[in-house]
């Protein structure tokens, strides 16, 4: 899903910055500080990128990247759109894609809390433990 993403919003003359802002941001919280809470935009069980406006100094622009923040070291990456209203289930671009983020987080979630997934939550060892015939069903 993120690598799609990627490749569509780069390839958009109009929202091109956008999206060399959150790859900016993802490489910052990879190589430095880590995915803090404060630097995504809290949608339900969902979260977002770019950070807030208080966190960047400009435009944020109107792509927005949904993800699932687990801990400071593991971040999933789904896929997003721009967003053109401002609640973005009332969106028709990035409802979809939200909607998908949040289901997808409630089953990480779930499966996490079963002890199928399991995170590291050391800095130095970034790994995901997945059990065993593990399967994330969607429809």
């Amino acid at each position: 899903m993120f690598e799609k993403f990627r490749d569509t919003w780069l390839g958009n003359e109009n929202h091109r910055d956008d999206l060399v802002l959150i790859m900016g941001w993802i490489k910052r919280m990879g190589e430095r500080e880590g995915a803090l809470e404060r630097y995504f935009r809290h949608e339900g069980k969902a979260h977002a990128l770019p950070p807030p406006a208080r966190y960047i100094e400009g435009e944020t622009g109107d792509l927005r990247l949904y993800c699932m923040v687990v801990n400071p070291n593991l971040v999933f990456l789904f896929s997003g759109a721009a967003k053109t209203t401002i609640k973005a289930q009332d969106c028709p671009y990035v409802s979809g894609h939200f909607r998908d983020a949040t289901m997808f987080s409630s089953l990480l979630e779930q499966a996490i809390k079963q002890k199928e997934l399991k995170p590291s939550n050391s800095f130095m060892d970034r790994h995901l433990i997945i059990e065993e015939g593990f399967e994330l069903t969607y429809s």
